[in-house]
Formats: C-alpha cells, structure tokens, sequence
C-alpha cells in the first residue's frame, strides 16, 4: 500500500486515492489540464475522478476532508465576490454593506501542505524539507502556522478574473524546492515551509470594493 503518511501513524483501511485538487473546487465532471507531467505535459481533457493518484490508506486520507473544505470555503468565498459584482453591475443597489468571509487559516495551511506533498513529485528540485517531517505537520496535535509561511501574493488594485481554474508551480531556492505557488481562482497564494518556527504570521485579508457606496466583501484567514 502506498501512503505518504505511513510513518505519521500506523495505517488502516484499503488503498485510497488523493486528488491532487480538491474536487470540492470544480464544478464540472469534466476538466482541462495543462501542461501537467502526469500526463506527460500534453493539454487534455479529463474526468474530475482521474485527476488523483493512489498515495494515502483509507484512515489517513478521511483525516484530511475538513482541510479540503476550507479550499472549497475560500473558492465560494471568490465566486460570491464575483457573483455580487455582477448583480450590482445589473441592478441599482443602494444600500452599502460589508460582507464578511472568514477563512479558517490552521486547516487552509494544512490544505496547501497536504497538496504540496502530493504534487512534489512532479517538482524538478527534492523539498528542501523532507516529505516525511511535512507530513507529520499535516496530522500534528497543534497548531502548524509559524512553521508555514503564507501569503497572499497580489499587488494592490491587481486586475483578476474569478473562475474555476488552478495552477500549481514549485518555489525554489539554491537547487531545492522550499515551497509552493497556488493560483486559486485568480488569487495567488504563495506558501514556504520552515523547520523553525516563525516569529511573526503576515496578515492575510483580501477586500474587494465595487462601485461607491455599494457592497464590499472582506475575506480574512483567521
């Protein structure tokens, strides 16, 4: 049985397989990938259920779907945004209201590691920390958030377009791979994990305002 988590804990249960996305953010049974080496670097479309691999038992991988739902929050969180823009474009709005989405940061960090982990094979660079010490931070008791560094790498008043599409690229340093880029639905997150904790954690809120005195909407990872 193939489970990159066998050294966290004993396993149990059958082969399972991981998607490589959460399939929670895709709407669609069918999707089109790019320039992916599973499949060999050609651009094709595919079935939502073959975009996985088999790398975790059954208990290992039922302990990871609180994180994959907080992936799927933050891209609704998105799409609200855009759906409100839009029915604002269309209607005459009026009122001015803040709209409040909260994203839990523990399980979203662990999300973007346990992703990580399972696309780093296909990184040319090994991680710079090794797969087994990421993966006991994926299943750890407390809290893992000084030892990933996350960030939400968008210039200020940057023009970007909502839809359902992710992309994947490795973050390397001196011949190593040390974290991971996400482009989630046209936001950028960025991510590098450390062995040391982090003094301090950076501020991650996005705001998106429409016209004046219209509704706004706040996401923070809290």
């Amino acid at each position: 049985m193939k489970c990159w988590a066998s050294n966290v804990s004993e396993c149990n249960g059958r082969q399972s397989k991981e998607h490589y996305i959460s399939q929670g953010l895709f709407s669609c049974k069918m999707i089109y990938v790019e320039n992916a080496p599973f499949l060999d670097w050609v651009d094709n479309e595919i079935s939502l259920k073959s975009l996985s691999k088999k790398c975790l038992c059954e208990k290992h991988n039922s302990e990871l779907s609180n994180y994959d739902q907080s992936a799927v929050y933050f891209g609704n969180a998105l799409k609200f945004c855009r759906d409100l823009f839009f029915q604002q474009q269309k209607n005459n709005i009026s009122e001015a209201r803040v709209h409040q989405k909260n994203i839990n940061r523990e399980f979203f960090a662990r999300w973007f590691l346990k992703t990580y982990i399972g696309m780093s094979d296909f990184f040319l660079y090994e991680p710079e920390i090794s797969k087994n010490k990421l993966a006991n931070l994926v299943y750890r008791s407390s809290s893992i958030l000084k030892y990933v560094d996350l960030e939400l790498a968008m210039e200020e008043n940057e023009r970007f377009s909502v839809s359902e599409k992710v992309r994947v690229a490795p973050l390397e340093k001196l011949e190593k791979t040390v974290g991971m880029s996400v482009e989630f639905y046209g936001i950028r997150v960025q991510g590098i994990f450390c062995e040391e904790p982090l003094d301090n954690l950076k501020k991650m809120e996005i705001q998106f305002v429409g016209n004046p005195n219209k509704e706004s909407v706040i996401i923070s990872f809290v």
